[in-house]
């Protein structure tokens, strides 16, 4: 309840609770340490506020920015690409806690996508100010940083393989069984876009660990010349190479967008993978 200039007691209707709600839920998540939790490997670790609070609040905001949400349950599938997606579009310096923030708005949703570009030059930032006993260990973090993310790339290509299967037999089926309008096919198209949507955000985490690291590489070889700058380029050269998934259907990394039969799925078009 609120009161009006006349006095009065008015009823506060929905979207000012909600407003509240998302007020109060910013201010928790900004005490809580603003990015998402991390474990092992830089897994994320379970938390109720990132995985159940900050997702519902953000669904709702999504749809009132009119993007496309869905209301399908998760396949494994699924649920495997969002998990092996977050490790590579996290911040690639936990010291970037700022650029934690931002993206754990992205994925709940509760901020809108960045459309803008971080500064490849904040990675190194970061790595210059850290305390070594030595000048080459910054050479060996920027070595292990690339191969922990070469490592992730394989898994993560065969599982986006997968869910471009899945997208392509969902969009049959709907094109078989359904009008267009039908609410299956809105949810339909919605999940395929919201797939779409992480692959491309990851595609687009990977170049700008690429152009990080070869900012560091550049940079470190001027400051602190090391023999090991050439590990560190081979490494860098190897990290693009996996990158762009070799022996995956180009399709599946670029995610065209979503059709059937000649039919708008909510404005998304994909040919149906042939097996």
């Amino acid at each position: 309840m609120t009161a009006g200039s006349d006095g009065r007691v008015r009823s506060m209707d929905g979207s000012c609770w909600f407003a509240k709600g998302v007020l109060a839920v910013a201010i928790a998540a900004s005490l809580a340490g603003c990015g998402r939790p991390e474990g092992d490997f830089g897994r994320a670790k379970p938390s109720v506020l990132h995985d159940d609070i900050l997702p519902a609040i953000g669904k709702r905001m999504a749809a009132k920015r009119g993007e496309a949400v869905g209301n399908f349950n998760l396949t494994d599938t699924e649920q495997e690409l969002q998990n092996r997606a977050w490790t590579l579009i996290r911040a690639p310096h936990q010291g970037m806690w700022w650029q934690s923030t931002l993206i754990e708005g992205e994925r709940t949703r509760v901020l809108p996508p960045f459309s803008g570009a971080y500064a490849p030059g904040d990675y190194y930032r970061e790595l210059s100010s850290d305390r070594y006993a030595s000048s080459d260990t910054r050479w060996s973090r920027v070595i292990a940083d690339m191969a922990a993310d070469e490592a992730l790339l394989p898994p993560y290509c065969a599982t986006v393989v997968k869910v471009w299967r899945i997208d392509g037999e969902r969009i049959a089926a709907i094109g078989r069984e359904m009008p267009a309008d039908d609410e299956w096919a809105k949810n339909a198209g919605a999940r395929v876009a919201e797939n779409d949507n992480l692959i491309g955000w990851v595609s687009r985490s990977l170049q700008y660990r690429l152009d990080s690291y070869a900012f560091a590489i550049d940079h470190l070889a001027i400051e602190t010349p090391s023999d090991e700058e050439g590990e560190a380029r081979r490494g860098w050269a190897a990290l693009r190479k996996a990158a762009l998934c070799p022996g995956v259907p180009a399709a599946a990394i670029r995610r065209p967008a979503p059709v059937r039969k000649g039919r708008a799925l909510d404005g998304f078009y994909r040919p149906v993978d042939q097996k």
